[in-house]
């Protein structure tokens, strides 16, 4: 009984991730990824990449892009307790850097859209890049 019960913990475990397919875009020379975008629990995970296409300085402020759902929603990061609040992330000419931001939305896996319209400035000016849409798969 106890085997079962562990072989059906571990299934629940893996069946408790919800993949978002997102499409990958180039606005003026800066390119965003999605690594994986997934639902686990309550939070939905973004890994991106950002990529510098530019012969320009990029920076980017994660704790300035908010997640919008469907109802109109928009909120911040759900932040780590241990972790705090994030410092901007510098990407070179030519270069890129990795994005990771999780939202609590719920456990209903809902399309999720990234504002970008904050938080990115090039050559010490601030841009809004295009929103960053995510739809679940259900894988």
């Amino acid at each position: 009984v106890v085997s079962e019960l562990l072989i059906l913990a571990s299934g629940l475990a893996l069946a408790g991730e919800i993949g978002y397919s997102a499409v990958p875009y180039e606005h003026d020379k800066i390119t965003v990824a999605a690594e994986k975008v997934f639902l686990k629990g309550d939070k939905i995970w973004f890994k991106l990449r950002v990529m510098n296409g530019s012969d320009k300085v990029l920076i980017f402020d994660k704790e300035q892009i908010q997640a919008k759902l469907p109802d109109g929603r928009v909120m911040s990061r759900a932040r780590s307790v241990f972790a705090g609040q994030a410092k901007p992330s510098t990407v070179l000419p030519g270069g890129s850097q990795p994005l990771w931001v999780e939202y609590v939305i719920g456990k209903v896996p809902l399309q999720v859209t990234l504002l970008f319209a904050h938080g990115f400035v090039l050559d010490g000016k601030p841009i809004a890049l295009p929103d960053f849409v995510a739809n679940p798969t259900g894988k």
